[in-house]
């Protein structure tokens, strides 16, 4: 499949700024004189973590890792011949795309056949309008994405709930439009929980593939939500212990703007993945700094030990008014239920939930 059309690239190629500065091209997108490149980079990246995440199907000694791309320009806005939303080409659009031919090429020589089956889960506070996009029309590719929504007053305004795909690929679009700003922890979880998971369960994909976006976290600039750290912790190992994918996670760097958040954010990603404790950010610097005093210290004096401050349990921290709180997890329950309610159509652990709501809606005779 291919993702993106080559006048997408010459067209980057010949719109780049030729001078220092950045350079607004359009709808978001900025570009400067290493933009081009970087964005060739960024795609080359994610297709060689693909061959590598691929080992273990061809050499049975090669062990399934987790791994992370940390690319810029990211990608999710980008379709197949347009450049959007900071967005220059999709890269875990080329990556997936990139997994399923190889898979292809190795099914053809192999004793037995491994599903072609993609699932990419996208946490970023925007839609993946280009993700969506390229893969609608297939059933190849299951697209779930978590997004402020807000009736289409967030950029890029698309995602609604009823978008469900196309063609061969109905029912393996699923979108989750958050109605609200200030969802956590708890509101996330539950949607992996609720939603997430029981989809991996049922479609079984030999791959997932995360659009890590950070701008859902507490402190972002744009995206006003409320996750913390430890709860990207959370989610992340949540999400590998879902039985088909044998233990490969594959994160693409989406959004995030704020450097600090952002960093707080892929560190617990990393930790997650290398199958770490949680350990906050300050903790982290700590440590660090306790390492290279040690190293330094000559005469060996002092703690052989380092104790890390104890974190704070998430319940003890009021981050929220109790009453606001407890309105953003009936609206985001409410979601989830009408999520269940339209992709039980297609999916038999929604089944009942589709069951009953047309039932409902039915008049009843007289």
């Amino acid at each position: 499949m291919t993702i993106h059309q080559p006048a997408l690239f010459e067209y980057i190629n010949k719109t780049q700024p030729t001078t220092d500065g950045p350079d607004l091209s359009s709808d978001s997108t900025y570009m400067c004189q290493s933009s081009y490149e970087s964005s060739l980079w960024a795609i080359g990246s994610c297709i060689e973590a693909a061959d590598i995440m691929l080992q273990h199907f061809i050499d049975e000694n090669a062990k399934p890792e987790n791994y992370f791309v940390l690319c810029r320009p990211p990608g999710h806005h980008s379709e197949s011949n347009t450049a959007q939303g900071f967005c220059l080409f999709n890269n875990i659009a080329v990556c997936a795309s990139h997994l399923q031919e190889r898979l292809k090429s190795i099914n053809s020589t192999a004793t037995h056949e491994i599903p072609n089956r993609v699932m990419i889960f996208d946490f970023d506070v925007h839609h993946g309008n280009g993700t969506e996009k390229i893969f609608y029309q297939s059933k190849d590719t299951l697209y779930i994405s978590t997004h402020l929504f807000g009736d289409k007053r967030f950029y890029p305004y698309t995602g609604s709930i009823e978008s469900t795909g196309k063609d061969e690929g109905e029912g393996f679009n699923v979108n989750i439009p958050l109605p609200c700003v200030n969802c956590g922890d708890e509101e996330f979880l539950m949607i992996i929980d609720e939603i997430v998971i029981p989809l991996a369960q049922e479609y079984s994909p030999s791959f997932l593939l995360i659009s890590a976006g950070y701008d859902i976290m507490e402190g972002d600039s744009v995206g006003r939500m409320l996750v913390t750290p430890k709860g990207i912790h959370e989610m992340v190992s949540r999400l590998q212990h879902i039985p088909s994918i044998k233990n490969q996670v594959l994160c693409v760097l989406e959004g995030g703007y704020s450097h600090s958040i952002l960093a707080e954010g892929v560190c617990a990603t990393v930790q997650s993945l290398l199958h770490q404790p949680f350990m906050s950010f300050d903790s982290l610097k700590q440590k660090k700094m306790w390492l290279v005093k040690r190293a330094d210290n000559d005469t060996g004096s002092g703690s052989d030990e380092f104790k890390e401050k104890e974190e704070e349990e998430m319940d003890e921290v009021i981050r929220i008014n109790p009453s606001v709180k407890k309105r953003v997890k009936d609206a985001v329950s409410g979601a989830i239920c009408k999520v269940k309610e339209i992709q039980g159509k297609y999916w038999k652990c929604f089944s009942a939930a589709h069951n009953e709501a047309s039932s409902s809606s039915t008049p009843s005779s007289s």
